[in-house]
């Protein structure tokens, strides 16, 4: 019985945050934070077309971001899949 109401209570209270326009289950996507915009506004400058009209490879940018000190939600460094992933979820191409 114990269970049921704690259920029930759970429940009823992820409805109010989704009611209320909120995020009530899971982890938030990445960008949720002012950081992480920052991170992927960086992405979106360093893919920008050069005036040769090559775009810098996943590698490059990759490397760019760690040496600038950007880091991924544990501390890490960035890897290249996983920048080319945040990319290609926030429309960069």
């Amino acid at each position: 019985m114990d269970r049921s109401e704690t259920v029930a209570k759970m429940m009823a209270g992820r409805n109010r945050v989704r009611a209320a326009g909120g995020r009530a289950e899971g982890k938030p996507t990445f960008g949720h934070t002012e950081g992480e915009r920052l991170i992927i506004k960086r992405i979106k400058q360093l893919r920008r077309k050069p005036a040769k009209g090559v775009v810098k490879k996943w590698v490059k940018v990759t490397r760019i971001l760690n040496e600038e000190g950007f880091r991924n939600r544990s501390g890490g460094e960035f890897k290249s899949p996983y920048v080319s992933k945040l990319a290609k979820e926030n429309g960069i191409k």
